[in-house]
């Protein structure tokens, strides 16, 4: 019987061993995978500075014309106009 037990015991040790070296891989795997995440994650952040620069650049030259004052005025005109009226004023 206690041939079963160390037999069963030793068939255990290879079946945790087999598992814990697949575990290792995929944990290396997942490492290099988080590595191009993260280089995916740098461009993106940089191409998201690149688009806030750029429409920053937008709206001040939006700024500096007429137009835009006038088409902010109408659009507070408008909402004060809508706000009034739905309390009734």
């Amino acid at each position: 019987m206690s041939n079963n037990t160390e037999s069963a015991a030793g068939d255990l040790v290879a079946v945790a061993d087999v598992v814990s070296q697949a575990d290792a891989g995929e944990h290396a795997l997942a490492g290099r995978r988080s590595l191009r995440e993260r280089g995916l994650a740098t461009v993106e952040y940089a191409i998201a500075v690149v688009l806030v620069i750029t429409m920053m650049g937008v709206l001040i030259a939006a700024i500096q014309q007429g137009w835009f004052s006038d088409a902010v005025q109408r659009v507070v005109e408008l909402l004060l106009g809508l706000i009034s009226k739905a309390l009734g004023g």
